[in-house]
């Protein structure tokens, strides 16, 4: 079965939801994927259930630090953040850690390296095959998910 298909299975079985509503969609997630163009931080800490894992692909980020100060029991899982090759730095001040860039200038980066098949722009249609061949394109020049160090603490005793 493909994505799609095993993403129509889930919703038929009630396990995957989608929803434009943070107040609709978040307390019942137990594992909650933020992917939003919004600059506000709509997962708030008050949203969300018990022990749930959010991973948060926005830039900026939709998760607060509110979230992580006021809910230690929830993981939450920062994306949109790419460590350089060697850990180069690009030399601009975006706020962010030293050799670490935004997904989507990294993705032009590594697209930039595709001159002998420059368009990789589908508008609206994603090419799955598209993204295969720059994630591969990204690991052969160096590029890698930065990942925050990681909690060391424990929650109610339980590692």
């Amino acid at each position: 079965m493909d994505a799609a298909g095993i993403a129509r299975q889930l919703a038929a079985d009630g396990l995957l939801t989608t929803s434009l509503s943070a107040e609709d969609a978040l307390p019942g997630g137990e594992l909650i994927l933020a992917a939003t163009s919004t600059p506000d931080q709509i997962v708030r800490p008050d949203l969300l259930r018990r022990n749930a894992a959010v991973c948060d692909v926005s830039q900026p980020p939709n998760v607060g630090d509110d979230v992580r100060k006021k809910r230690p029991d929830v993981m939450v899982v920062a994306g949109g953040l790419i460590r350089m090759p060697g850990d180069r730095d690009t030399g601009l001040d975006f706020g962010l850690p030293y050799g670490v860039t935004y997904a989507c200038t990294a993705e032009t980066m590594i697209a930039a390296h595709r001159l002998d098949d420059p368009v990789v722009s589908q508008g609206e249609r994603l090419s799955g095959q598209l993204v295969r061949t720059l994630r591969d394109d990204a690991a052969r020049l160096g590029f890698r998910l930065h990942l925050p160090e990681r909690r060391t603490d424990t929650v109610d005793g339980a590692a």
